[in-house]
């Protein structure tokens, strides 16, 4: 089983002696652009539009897959795609 989420599990979850042998907890960094290359292709964004999502996704993972979701539904649209300070706050914030 995989859980994931924005936050560390809680004490609840790491101190509960029915997981203590199968949990593991693993912070994931950026992706490198390589890995960014390959999740935005993947999701069907636009070979032309591909520079611009990184560039506004860096390898933040989410911000990945929402500029390719833009891209894929409408191809061409990440390509003027400019999220919101407080949507880029929200990404950093992690």
């Amino acid at each position: 089983m995989v859980l994931a989420g924005r936050q560390a599990p809680g004490a609840e979850w790491t101190a509960d002696r029915g997981w203590v042998g199968a949990l593991h907890v693993a912070e994931l960094g950026p992706l490198d652009e390589e890995q960014a290359r390959r999740l935005v292709m993947v999701n069907g964004v636009s070979p032309d539009s591909e520079d611009a999502v990184l560039r506004v996704a860096g390898g933040n993972p989410l911000a990945l897959s929402l500029a390719a979701a833009v891209d894929s539904a409408q191809p061409g649209a990440a390509q003027g795609w400019s999220p919101s300070a407080e949507t880029l706050r929200t990404l950093i914030a992690g």
